[in-house]
């Protein structure tokens, strides 16, 4: 039989190496084990305490060597798309020029960046549904509205870049812009903003081969108010930043001195998804400045007279403050002006339509180009040339 001695507290038999007496709890004072049980417990929890702290500084340290290793990865692609490729994809570098949102600060981005929808070297068409709109630019009081309907047509997103007209200068009938300080043509990595230095001419003869024309004033400013809807800018009733176009904000062209990129102002866009009605550069309408807008053609034609007259644009552009960026704001200007703020966009005739015959679905054949208004004989025209999709409202 075990040897056992009696409690000093409760007389019951204990072991002699019992750290305490198992019925009272009173420690043995025989016990060789000199901590207490509390002791025990805090040096176990001590030691548990230390486990976690070096396991949590394991998880950290695998963390990080991960992150070093997809880094790692990330560059030997990047490096390997460069060695083998010749130089990065646009579409890689457009990823890492997207603009960054501001969570804190005042500071206004600046205009460009990548462009909502793509701009390449095709027009791409918006469809515009007519309608009717009211105009009066009469100075003189009590002048009543003209009320102008305009049937359904198709605009250019955005304004006409670099490479369209170059596209047109290599396979049509186009001529070389002015090419002096602060115009587009010719600047390396300007391939993507709008053309200027364009004459009101040169901007037609683009127009027509791409079997369209320059915007009549009714036409311009539809698009600019949606649909001829009371707004104060393309985008709505709100104060115009950076954001919303290329103007004269913290500097000209929002501090760069010069055009952005077609549609990099990605807050400016009107309800039909056109770009660039606000800012950037001027824009070449196709009337002869008219004073009264009593005397606008009722289709929405442009306006024309055998005098001597002045053209019209609209729009302003990247030197422009923000009282010029009004789809209300008009401007004449010389036809024979080539100016680093002017430049131009297009529009033609709605597509053609199915039309339900007894027979069956019968395709109505595409409209004729308005030549009644430029008699000048057409130049030869690449069907597939230029062919984009109908736009859709953002």
């Amino acid at each position: 039989m075990a040897k056992t001695v009696p409690c000093p507290e409760c007389d019951a038999a204990i072991s002699p190496k019992a750290v305490a007496c198992p019925h009272c709890g009173l420690a043995n004072p025989l016990s060789p084990i000199k901590s207490s049980i509390e002791d025990q417990i805090a040096a176990l929890q001590g030691k548990l305490r230390q486990k976690k702290r070096a396991e949590k500084q394991n998880a950290g340290t695998h963390y990080w060597h991960g992150v070093r290793n997809s880094v790692t990865v990330f560059v030997v692609i990047v490096v390997g798309v460069v060695i083998f490729s010749g130089g990065l994809r646009q579409d890689v570098i457009d990823i890492f020029s997207q603009p960054l949102p501001i969570f804190f600060g005042e500071e206004e981005p600046k205009a460009g960046g990548v462009s909502i929808f793509e701009v390449d070297d095709q027009i791409d068409w918006v469809e515009v549904a007519g309608g009717v709109i009211k105009l009066n630019w009469t100075a003189r009081a009590g002048a009543a509205e003209r009320l102008v309907t305009l049937p359904s047509f198709e605009i250019s997103r955005s304004e006409v870049t670099v490479a369209q007209y170059e596209r047109c200068i290599e396979e049509g009938p186009c001529t070389y812009p002015e090419r002096t300080e602060g115009c587009n043509f010719g600047r390396e990595g300007f391939e993507r903003h709008p053309v200027n230095c364009v004459t009101r001419a040169q901007a037609r003869l683009f127009a027509r081969w791409v079997r369209g024309r320059l915007p009549s004033e009714a036409e311009w400013e539809y698009v600019a108010t949606s649909l001829g809807k009371t707004r104060g800018y393309p985008w709505g009733d709100e104060t115009p930043t950076c954001r919303h176009a290329v103007l004269n904000l913290g500097g000209e062209g929002c501090g760069t001195g010069t055009t952005q990129p077609a549609c990099s102002a990605y807050l400016g866009y009107s309800r039909e998804g056109v770009c660039d009605l606000a800012g950037n550069v001027w824009e070449w309408l196709d009337d002869d400045f008219l004073r009264d807008s009593a005397k606008l053609p009722l289709d929405g034609t442009p306006f024309f007279t055998d005098k001597e007259v002045k053209a019209v644009r609209r729009g302003g552009g990247w030197a422009s403050t923000i009282p010029h960026l009004s789809p209300q704001k008009r401007s004449s200007v010389h036809p024979e002006t080539e100016s680093p703020e002017l430049g131009f966009r297009v529009v033609r005739r709605a597509p053609p339509v199915l039309v339900i015959q007894d027979a069956g679905v019968a395709e109505v054949a595409p409209p004729e180009p308005d030549m009644a208004l430029h008699p000048e004989p057409v130049p030869s025209i690449d069907a597939t040339l230029f062919e984009g999709d109908a736009g859709v409202s953002p």
